[in-house]
C-alpha cells in the first residue's frame, strides 16, 4: 500500500491525475479504504473537476480524519456544483477548525454574493482582508474578481475604484485590467493600457503556442474591451488577436454538438407517447427558464422579470451536469419514469437549497435550449421562455467575448454559425413537439423587447402568472449578473446592441455558411 500511496503522490504532483485516479481506484476496490486512499482518491477527482464523485469518496473518510482540508475541498466542489448551502456548511467547518486559513472565506463571499446576500457576502470579504491586513497583501485574482462584483452589487463605487486601482498597483494583471475598464475605462492610469500593449507586442519566450496563447489571451481581449468605443480597428484587431489565441488553447469540434441534437430529437420522437401518471401536471410551478443563444438577451430579461416575488437563480448548470453524459455516452435507456420524477425532485431540491425563498425561480442558463424536452416531462408546470436575435448582432457579441472555454464555439464565426443554426433547429423540434400543450413556450424577439419592454413585460407578467407590473424605475437591489453582461444589464434597457456594424469583413461568409447550416438541419429533421 505505501508504495502505491508514493507512486499516487508522484503522479499528483505531475498533474497526472487520470492515472493517479486509475491506481487509487484499483486499491479501493481491492478492499483499501484507507483514510488517506479515499482523501487522495478525491483529490484526483478534484483536479479533474469531476465534482459529484470527489464528494463521494470524500464522504466516506471516517469524521475523526475529516480536516480542515478536507471541509475545504468539499466546500470547492459545492460551490462549482452550485449547492451553495453545503458550500457554506462546510466552509463554516473549515473556518471552526481553522479560524486563520483565508481560503474558507473566499467561499462564503462568493456563495452570498451567488445567493443574492450582500451584505453577509461583504462581511466574509472583510473576514479576508481583515487575515491579510491589507488590501496591498492580496493576490488571489478569485478573490478580487469576486469582491469587485460584490462591490458592483452594493454600488459602493469609490471603495471599487480604490480596490482595484490598488490591487493592480501590486499585482498587474490583465483579468482585472479588464473588469475596471469594463466598468468604467476612465478609471485606468494611461500605463496600465502601455502594460497591456508590451506584454502583447513585445517578443518573449513561450515554451509553445498554447502556453503564450493562455499567457496573452486575457491582455488581448482588455485591449479590445478598452479600444470599443473610441478606435474600431485597435477593437476589431485585438479582439481577433484574442480569439486567435483562444483557438489554439481550445480543442473543440463543432460536429459533436450536432450529433447531440439529433441524438435528443430521435429519442424525443422515438418516445413521443410516453406518459408520466406519476409526474403531477404542476410539478415545476414556480420555476422560470429563460433558453437561447448566449449572449441573445437572456440576462437583460431576468433582470426585467426580477422583482420581489422572482429569485433571479442566473445560469444553473443542472440539467447540464445531469443530462449531457447520458447524450454523450447515448445512454437513453437509463431515462424511464423514475429517472425523470427524481431528475424533477432533484432540481427542485437543488433550487430550494440554494436560494432565498420567493415564489418564482429564474433559470437563465441559455444552453437549456438543447433539454427543453427533459425539462417539459420532468417539470410540466415550469415556464419556457424562448429569446432570439438578430442572428448577426448575436454572432458579433459572442465573438468580442473572451469565451475560450465556457462557450468554446464563439472564437470563430464559422463555428457560431454552427451553433446558431443549431439551436434554431432545436427549439424549432420543442415548438412542434409541445405545440398541443397550450401556453407552452413563450417566444420573443430581442429587438421586440428593447423596442417595446413595456408591453412585452406585460405579456410575461400574465404568461407567468405574477402579481403587478413592470416598472423600469424599480428594479429590484437583488439583481446581479454573473455573465458578461453584468455591467450592460445594470443600465436602463437600451438599444445600441441592434445592427451593429463590427467586423462587417466577416458578414457575408458569416451569413453564408448560416444558410448551409439552416439547410442541413431542414434536410437532416425532415429524414428523422
Amino acid at each position: 500500500m505505501t508504495e502505491n500511496i508514493e507512486i499516487v503522490k508522484e503522479l499528483l504532483k505531475k498533474k497526472d491525475f487520470l492515472k493517479a485516479e486509475q491506481i487509487l481506484k484499483k486499491m479501493y476496490f481491492r478492499g483499501d479504504r484507507n483514510y488517506v486512499t479515499l482523501q487522495l482518491l478525491g483529490h484526483s477527482l478534484l483536479f479533474q473537476q469531476n465534482y459529484e464523485e470527489a464528494i463521494e469518496y470524500y464522504l466516506q473518510i471516517p469524521k475523526s480524519y475529516q480536516i480542515w482540508e478536507i471541509y475545504l475541498n468539499l466546500a470547492h466542489c459545492y460551490l462549482n456544483l452550485q449547492e451553495y448551502q453545503k458550500c457554506i456548511f462546510y466552509s463554516e467547518k473549515a473556518i471552526k477548525d481553522q479560524p486563520t486559513k483565508f481560503q474558507p472565506y473566499i467561499n462564503l463571499c462568493e456563495c452570498y454574493l451567488r445567493i443574492h446576500q450582500y451584505e453577509e457576502s461583504y462581511n466574509y470579504a472583510k473576514q479576508y482582508l481583515k487575515l491579510h491586513n491589507d488590501i496591498k497583501q492580496v493576490t488571489d485574482i478569485d478573490f478580487m474578481n469576486t469582491y469587485l462584483d460584490l462591490l458592483l452589487a452594493l454600488n459602493k463605487e469609490e471603495e471599487y475604484k480604490i480596490a482595484a486601482l490598488t490591487f493592480l498597483e501590486n499585482n498587474y494583471n490583465p483579468v482585472v485590467l479588464n473588469h475596471i475598464i469594463q466598468k468604467d475605462k476612465k478609471l485606468v492610469p494611461t500605463e496600465y493600457i502601455q502594460k497591456a500593449l508590451d506584454e502583447i507586442e513585445n517578443e518573449k519566450n513561450f515554451l509553445n503556442l498554447v502556453d503564450k496563447s493562455k499567457s496573452l489571451i486575457d491582455f488581448a481581449f482588455s485591449l479590445g474591451k478598452f479600444y470599443e468605443k473610441t478606435n474600431s480597428v485597435l477593437f476589431e484587431k485585438y479582439i481577433r488577436l484574442g480569439n486567435e489565441f483562444a483557438t489554439n488553447i481550445q480543442r473543440y469540434n463543432p460536429f459533436v454538438r450536432q450529433k447531440h441534437i439529433s441524438r435528443v430529437v430521435d429519442y424525443f420522437l422515438k418516445t413521443k407517447d410516453d406518459q408520466y401518471p406519476s409526474i403531477p401536471a404542476t410539478k415545476g410551478s414556480g420555476c422560470i427558464f429563460i433558453v437561447g443563444m448566449p449572449r441573445s438577451g437572456t440576462s437583460l430579461l431576468e433582470n426585467i422579470l426580477t422583482t420581489d416575488n422572482v429569485f433571479p437563480g442566473d445560469e444553473r448548470i443542472f440539467f447540464n451536469t445531469k443530462l449531457s453524459p447520458i447524450i454523450i455516452n447515448e445512454k437513453f435507456e437509463s431515462i424511464d419514469e423514475n429517472f425523470m420524477v427524481e431528475l424533477g425532485n432533484e432540481y427542485l431540491s437543488h433550487v430550494d437549497e440554494s436560494t432565498m425563498r420567493s415564489n418564482f425561480f429564474i433559470d437563465k442558463m441559455p444552453g437549456n435550449y438543447q433539454f427543453v424536452g427533459f425539462i417539459k416531462r420532468a417539470l410540466p408546470a415550469a415556464k419556457i421562455i424562448y429569446i432570439h436575435r438578430n442572428p448577426w448582432d448575436n454572432a458579433t457579441s459572442l465573438f468580442k467575448e473572451n469565451y475560450v472555454i465556457r462557450q468554446a464555439f464563439s472564437s470563430k464565426f464559422f463555428t457560431i454559425a454552427m451553433e446558431y443554426a443549431g439551436h434554431e433547429a432545436i427549439m424549432g423540434f420543442w415548438q412542434s413537439f409541445f405545440q398541443k400543450e397550450q401556453n407552452s413556450i413563450f417566444e420573443i424577439q430581442y429587438e421586440d423587447l428593447v423596442q417595446e419592454t413595456e408591453t412585452i413585460a406585460k405579456e410575461l407578467w400574465q404568461f407567468i402568472g405574477l402579481e403587478g407590473e413592470y416598472n423600469e424605475t424599480k428594479k429590484n437591489n437583488r439583481y446581479m449578473s454573473f455573465t458578461a453582461s453584468k455591467f450592460q444589464v445594470r443600465k436602463n434597457v437600451h438599444r445600441s446592441s441592434v445592427n451593429k456594424s463590427i467586423f462587417i469583413d466577416e458578414k457575408a461568409q458569416f451569413e453564408a455558411d448560416l444558410e448551409q447550416q439552416r439547410d442541413y438541419w431542414k434536410k437532416k429533421l425532415k429524414s428523422q
